[in-house]
């Protein structure tokens, strides 16, 4: 794969992701080819990096030939599209432990708080598939 080639895989059928995603839509963040974890096309970007199947239930920023899972996915993410390199630096300050378990709380309470959906994004082609 191309080392400028970035990818965010996300849960498609997760409603805070959705939103999450349709946020970043919105700011146009076109350095980023976004994707539903579910896809066919999402296992074999996973399997081209061999990335291990549970961390599929996370984020994962797929940028050039390094792997970025949870907080870091976060914070290059920002990066990448050009946030406040001083808030994204402060963030950093905070151990990767401490943003990992933050992220790890979200991660599982977000399908209870905001519920899932039968049907995910396919930004690529800027429709709707079922999961």
């Amino acid at each position: 794969m191309n080392e400028e080639i970035t990818i965010l895989l996300f849960d498609g059928r997760c409603n805070l992701c959705n939103g999450v995603i349709e946020l970043l839509r919105r700011f146009k963040m076109d350095k980023v080819s976004m994707l539903s974890s579910q896809t066919g096309e999402a296992e074999n970007i996973l399997r081209y990096y061999n990335i291990n199947e549970l961390v599929t239930k996370t984020i994962v920023l797929l940028h050039g030939k390094k792997v970025f899972i949870k907080s870091e996915a976060i914070l290059k993410l920002l990066v990448l599209n050009g946030v406040n390199k001083y808030l994204v630096k402060s963030l950093q300050l905070i151990p990767k432990i401490i943003r990992d378990k933050i992220y790890d709380f979200i991660s599982v309470n977000r399908l209870k708080i905001f519920g899932t959906t039968n049907s995910c994004y396919n930004l690529d082609k800027s429709n709707k598939f079922t999961c």
